[in-house]
C-alpha cells in the first residue's frame, strides 16, 4: 500500500454534476495548498460506512504537528518541466522525515478520461518514472471500480490494488466541516485504505490505513486546507546562507558569505504568516517559542534578501 501522503496526489481531479452525488472528472483543477497532520493515538477511530450519504465525524480527534505539505504549482516553478512536456499538471510535496526536510516535484498528464501520474523529480533534480503507470480513469462516479497496476523505474515489485469509490457524504474533521465528500478505499495484498477527499479544488481531508491480516488501523492522516501559501511560491534552501543547527530547538545561528551583514530576519510559517522578526543581533535568533514545523526564514541585507527553511522540533 503507498503511503497516504503520496496516493493521494493520485486523485487529486473532480467535477460535481449533482448535489446527491459528486462525480470526479478533470475539470476542477485548481489551485490548492494542504499539510497533513498524522494521528498518534487511534482510540475511537473506525472508518465508518460505506454508501450515499453518510456522515462521518473525527473532529475530536487529536493530530500531531504538520510533516507534509502539497501545493500545485505553475509548470514554470517545475524543475526540467521541458523534459516531460506531456505533463500539463504540477505538485510540489514537501516533507519531513527523520528531521530533514526533503521536496519532490509530482508531473502528472490530465486528460477528460484519466488522471497519470508521470514521475517526481527532487530537490537534486533525479527523476524517476514508472515502468507500469497508474492510471485513475475519468469521470469517477459514485460506485465505480477500477484496477491500478504500478511499478516504478527503482523498485523491481510490481504493485496491484483495486480502487472503489464507495462513499459519499459530509466529514467532520478538527479542521472544519465538509460536505459532498468523496470516499475512496483502496485495497492490495496488505491493507485497505480509506481516503476522503473534497472538490473544488479536489483534496485530500482524512486517510486510515488498515492492516488486512489484524484488522486493525495502522496509520491516519488528517489533512488542512493551507489557502495563504502562494500557489506559485517554491521555496528552495539558498547555498548563500548558512543555518545551523537545523533542525533546530531554541537558538539558530545565521551566516552570510564574507561576513556580510544581515539586516533584518523574517521568519514565516507556510501558510506565509510572519511568526517573528528581529533587526538587531542578527547573527542569532531565538526559535524556542515557535510550534514545531517547517518555517521560511528570510535574511536581508542591504537591498539584497537569501531564503531558506528550517525545522523547529
Amino acid at each position: 500500500m503507498k503511503n497516504n501522503y503520496f496516493a493521494c496526489v493520485l486523485l487529486l481531479t473532480s467535477g460535481f454534476f449533482a448535489i446527491a452525488q459528486p462525480v470526479v472528472t478533470s475539470a476542477s483543477f485548481q489551485d490548492f495548498s494542504v499539510r497533513a497532520h498524522s494521528v498518534s493515538d487511534f482510540t475511537g477511530i473506525t472508518v465508518g460506512n460505506a454508501g450515499a450519504n453518510q456522515t462521518w465525524n473525527y473532529s475530536s480527534v487529536i493530530t500531531d504537528p504538520p510533516f507534509v505539505y502539497l501545493k500545485s504549482i505553475p509548470e514554470s516553478a517545475a524543475p526540467a518541466h521541458s523534459q516531460i512536456p506531456e505533463a500539463n499538471y504540477f505538485i510540489n510535496v514537501s516533507s519531513i522525515f527523520n528531521n530533514v526536510i526533503y521536496q519532490n516535484f509530482s508531473y502528472i498528464k490530465i486528460t477528460s478520461s484519466g488522471y497519470e501520474p508521470l514521475g517526481t523529480i527532487n530537490s537534486a533534480g533525479d527523476f524517476e518514472g514508472y515502468i507500469d503507470t497508474p492510471l485513475v480513469p475519468l469521470p469517477l462516479s459514485y460506485t465505480n471500480s477500477f484496477v491500478n497496476s504500478e511499478q516504478l523505474t527503482s523498485d523491481p515489485i510490481l504493485s496491484v490494488s483495486t480502487s472503489t469509490y464507495d462513499a459519499y457524504g459530509s466529514l467532520y474533521t478538527p479542521y472544519g466541516t465538509f460536505t459532498n465528500v468523496v470516499r475512496i478505499k483502496e485495497e492490495d495484498d496488505i491493507s485497505t485504505s480509506y481516503s476522503w477527499y473534497k472538490f473544488d479544488p479536489y483534496t485530500p481531508l482524512m486517510s486510515i490505513d488498515v492492516s488486512n491480516a489484524t484488522g486493525l488501523i495502522t496509520d491516519v492522516v488528517i489533512w488542512e486546507n493551507s489557502p495563504g501559501l502562494a500557489t506559485n511560491q517554491v521555496i528552495a534552501a539558498d547555498s548563500k546562507i548558512s543555518i545551523f543547527p537545523n533542525p533546530a530547538n531554541n537558538i539558530l545561528n545565521l551566516k552570510l558569505p564574507n561576513n556580510t551583514t544581515i539586516d533584518k530576519i523574517t521568519i514565516t510559517d507556510l501558510t506565509g504568516k510572519i511568526v517573528k522578526e528581529q533587526s538587531q543581533n542578527t547573527a542569532v535568533i531565538n526559535v524556542e517559542n515557535l510550534a514545531n514545523g517547517i518555517y521560511i526564514l528570510q535574511a536581508t541585507s542591504g537591498t539584497n534578501s537569501f531564503e531558506t527553511k528550517f525545522i523547529k522540533q
